[in-house]
């Protein structure tokens, strides 16, 4: 996320309590290091030691109940996140995009303007029930009904909601997955079921 050549990894604590908002949530994003045989306090990254906390938006968030990594969205070169707040919006819930940064500067999620986030307010719109991507890095979440989500290229990110939900890829999102080696031959796709669901990954 940072730029530096190094994997790095975000915790999600959903629970926490930043500024007396109760369950606004913290997400923490640690830094790779070369040197990763020491334990990692977070509360060094909350004070911008090794990477950065990102706050919650408001009491009952529950932000950083989800984490991902999300690619580069906005084409500067860096990888970005997305941190979902299931409670947010009386449990319609809100996703955010934040964009890869080189600083260790705290992310406050109700301060951040347009330029610094996306926030994506689908999730729980019982309309939205068929997203279409296109050619760039994108991000995809579901809503609580039966919904399909079709890549059409690009590293992107599909979160599935609770209903029977298709998720279709085609070659171009194969070209983009991450290589195992130094071959085209194998790649890797991540599949993650957090509660029970009907799913289907179409290829």
């Amino acid at each position: 996320m940072n730029g530096d050549g190094l994997d790095d990894l975000i915790v999600g604590a959903y629970r926490a309590d930043p500024s007396g908002k109760s369950s606004a949530g913290k997400s923490y994003v640690v830094f790779g290091k070369k040197d990763n045989t020491n334990a990692i306090e977070l509360s060094d990254i909350a004070a911008g030691i090794g990477g950065f906390v990102i706050i919650g938006e408001s009491a009952g968030d529950y932000s950083g109940h989800s984490v991902s990594s999300a690619g580069d969205v906005n084409g500067d070169g860096l990888d970005d996140l997305i941190v979902g707040a299931n409670g947010a919006k009386s449990s319609a819930g809100k996703s955010y995009v934040i964009f890869g940064k080189t600083d260790t500067n705290a992310i406050d999620l109700s301060k951040l303007g347009d330029k610094s986030k996306y926030t994506i307010d689908y999730l729980g719109d019982k309309n939205a029930n068929i997203l279409t991507g296109t050619t760039k890095d994108e991000i995809f979440v579901a809503g609580a009904g039966n919904d399909i989500l079709t890549g059409n290229g690009g590293m992107d990110v599909f979160n599935a909601g609770l209903g029977n939900d298709n998720i279709i890829i085609n070659a171009s999102n194969i070209t983009a997955l991450e290589k195992t080696g130094t071959g085209n031959r194998t790649r890797v796709m991540v599949v993650v079921v957090l509660t029970p669901l009907n799913l289907r990954v179409q290829v």
